[in-house]
């Protein structure tokens, strides 16, 4: 009922609305082994299959987003501190690149929602981009650092 009341209110005046979401790393060795993320905000209108396009667009470099975060350290996004400024009405797509400290892309993810109509939490789940599997094959040893260690102190 609140989220329609927010819909009717912002259909009148206008408005636009943050979005709050979360990334969700595959793993812990994931997290540890990232040092930067982005997440952009492409309308997709009717589009609501457009995510494997736009995750193509991304790895290209040519994502012409509505919103973007700018890259920010990813102990950033595990503390809330990174929002989506002025996300406006209807379904867009969320659109998040993971890099690691020498600018190599190694998870990327994306969810098409509507924030005046869904009520789920966004969640961006990534997944390992190619140069991850590469860089780092199954037989890697884990990571010894920890989530909170790297957040903290730093690893």
């Amino acid at each position: 009922m609140r989220r329609l009341l927010a819909l009717v209110v912002c259909s009148l005046s206008g408005c636009s609305a943050t979005e709050p979401f979360e990334l969700n790393f595959p793993s812990q060795d994931t997290f540890i082994r990232s040092e930067t993320a982005e997440v952009f905000v492409v309308p997709v209108g009717d589009d609501l299959d457009a995510c494997p396009r736009l995750l193509r667009d991304a790895a290209l470099g040519a994502l012409d987003p509505g919103a973007q975060t700018g890259q920010q350290n990813v102990c950033d996004f595990r503390a809330n501190r990174v929002s989506l400024p002025d996300v406006a009405e209807g379904a867009s797509a969320y659109v998040a690149v993971v890099q690691d400290s020498g600018g190599t892309t190694l998870l990327s993810g994306c969810a098409v929602r509507n924030v005046y109509v869904d009520d789920a939490p966004l969640v961006i789940t990534l997944t390992p981009t190619d140069a991850y599997r590469d860089r780092f094959p199954t037989e890697t040893p884990p990571e010894t650092c920890t989530v909170e260690t790297k957040c903290q102190l730093g690893c």
